[in-house]
């Protein structure tokens, strides 16, 4: 137990001296300079890395965002207001001079279809053009158009190939190959002076 405690001291003694002793070899007169110098390379280098860690992190990292309650109502009422704008937005037809539009509702229950689109004399019978949606889920496809009053041919393309007047049109004429064509009738009329427009 002794011999230990002299083999441990010895070996401290010996680290003193050797660091109490001049190095073997002369430093060079520039030595602190240049240990200065990589020391401030070194900090600049951190400085601009911390720098990059915190942009990165203003800009990507996420952090929650607290609201008061008029806030978020405020929010809630423009996010609303924006979706509705783009809805209006997206149905408009580019008035023409001397026509007012009639938004007018198109819908096909239409079970196990992938798509269904609407074609007829009002887009020029392109069977890709107008794509109705189901966003419900329960089957029943519509679309809402902004069309003048007058009376239009049309017919619901299923899956791209099937073909189909409406089943709840009344009327229908026939398209020349065999087929019934559906009518729509679009009136625009002002009961009593109200601007009221409605489709027959």
């Amino acid at each position: 137990m002794n011999r230990r405690h002299d083999d441990t001291d010895g070996g401290l003694r010996r680290i003193v001296a050797a660091l109490k002793a001049s190095p073997p070899h002369g430093l060079p007169e520039d030595f602190a300079d240049r240990v200065v110098a990589a020391a401030l390379r070194r900090t600049e280098r951190s400085a601009w890395a911390g720098m990059w860690r915190r942009a990165f992190d203003l800009l990507f990292m996420p952090r929650p965002v607290l609201l008061r309650p008029v806030w978020q109502v405020a929010c809630g009422v423009l996010l609303c207001a924006l979706s509705a704008g783009a809805t209006l937005w997206g149905v408009r037809a580019p008035s023409a001079a001397g026509g007012q539009t009639v938004l007018v509702r198109f819908a096909l229950k239409a079970p196990g279809a992938s798509q269904v689109a609407l074609a007829g004399d009002f887009n020029a019978w392109d069977a890709n053009g107008i794509r109705l949606q189901d966003p419900e889920g329960d089957e029943v496809w519509h679309i809402v158009l902004p069309l003048k009053p007058g009376v239009y041919q049309y017919m619901f393309v299923v899956d791209g190939k099937t073909w189909m007047p409406d089943p709840l049109g009344d009327d229908t004429v026939d398209d020349g190959f065999g087929q019934r064509n559906s009518l729509v009738k679009v009136v625009n009329f002002t009961p009593e002076g109200q601007g009221d427009p409605s489709v027959l």
